[in-house]
């Protein structure tokens, strides 16, 4: 992110969970998951700007 930014090269990027390792939701805290993604989305806005 960081060279393309630096480059101007794109203006988005594509953030794909695919292999995020989840065989079943569960045994997953559904609460810890929806923070754990809203702070990477927040950081990913933040080293966009």
């Amino acid at each position: 992110m960081n060279a393309t930014h630096q480059t101007g090269a794109v203006e988005n990027y594509v953030l794909w969970g695919g292999r995020e390792g989840y065989e079943t939701l569960l045994n997953t805290d559904l609460r810890q998951e929806r923070e754990q993604i809203g702070r990477f989305m927040q950081l990913v806005v933040e080293h966009k700007a």
